[in-house]
């Protein structure tokens, strides 16, 4: 967008800056998104566990949760296939994990956007979303102990920060 108004002067530059990056699961317009659907957009934090996020930010619907053990790769695509999102972003591992998911490969969820990893640091998440929801404690929202969840959480506020550039 256009941030300056031009004076007149011929020659003359005007300020112009990204104001809002517009992606499938950040759009808010009414006249794009469906009104029977949420329009989610998921975070995927995968090491040793799975933390998922996700969010509508049309809505302000916001979801997490970790999965740990055998059915823990399971959990996850039934978790997204449920919400069905229009867009994924994720860390490095998730994205390499992703490509031998079956709701990918089937198309019932997009494929995995690599995010970049340093915003999915596990030492700063907690605070971090604390701080989004100036709280004490993130216990009220079942996420005590869930560090992948908080980091997954993490992430999407960061990716949403970046791409929407303002605070929500």
């Amino acid at each position: 967008e256009q941030l300056t108004q031009p004076t007149g002067k011929a020659n003359e530059l005007v300020k112009r800056d990204v104001v809002r990056v517009i992606t499938s699961g950040t759009v808010m317009e009414t006249e794009i998104l469906d009104g029977n659907r949420s329009n989610y957009i998921a975070s995927v934090f995968y090491d040793d566990k799975v933390g998922v996020a996700v969010c509508d930010i049309s809505t302000g619907d916001f979801f997490a949760s970790e999965f740990v053990g055998g059915g823990a790769i399971k959990d996850l695509q039934e978790f997204l296939v449920s919400y069905k999102p229009a867009e994924i972003i994720a860390n490095s591992l998730a994205v390499e994990l992703s490509a031998s998911l079956e709701c990918v490969r089937a198309n019932y969820t997009p494929a995995f956007s690599r995010y970049d990893d340093g915003h999915f640091d596990k030492k700063y998440a907690k605070d971090k979303v604390q701080r989004v929801y100036n709280v004490a404690t993130l216990d009220g929202f079942g996420l005590a102990g869930k560090n992948h969840a908080v980091t997954a959480c993490s992430a999407l506020f960061d990716y949403l920060k970046d791409t929407q550039k303002r605070d929500l």
